[in-house]
């Protein structure tokens, strides 16, 4: 029979387990609404690249309009791409760090659960 002390003790580890996996749910539902978000955006801003380079070459010649489809000009255009890519870059890696930690993690509370 557990005394008063050992029943107290065992409901505040229940709770902060409770608490633990709540927040673990918590926190991989955002990793997955964040990286379904950032998905349908590359897919939304590759659907839409057609349509913006037939209106912005639709009235004027298609030589050395390449990187043009987000402003007038070629150069601004390298350069929103060039920004759009790094930040993309950098987005994956995140998301590639975080995996990885989360993975870490896991292998550890087995170890550990074991």
């Amino acid at each position: 029979m557990l005394t008063d002390e050992e029943r107290i003790k065992a409901m505040h580890e229940r709770a902060h387990d409770i608490n633990r996996k709540r927040q673990k749910r918590k926190v991989a539902a955002a990793g997955i609404l964040s990286t379904a978000f950032c998905l349908m955006i590359v897919i939304t801003t590759a659907l839409l690249m057609p349509k913006l380079n037939d209106v912005n070459v639709s009235g004027g010649d298609a030589i050395g309009m390449n990187a043009s489809i987000f402003t007038g000009t070629a150069a601004l255009g390298y350069i929103v791409i060039g920004i759009l890519a790094f930040i993309l870059g950098v987005a994956v890696t995140i998301f590639c760090f975080r995996f990885k930690k989360k993975q870490d993690e896991n292998d550890r509370t087995k170890d550990f659960d074991d």
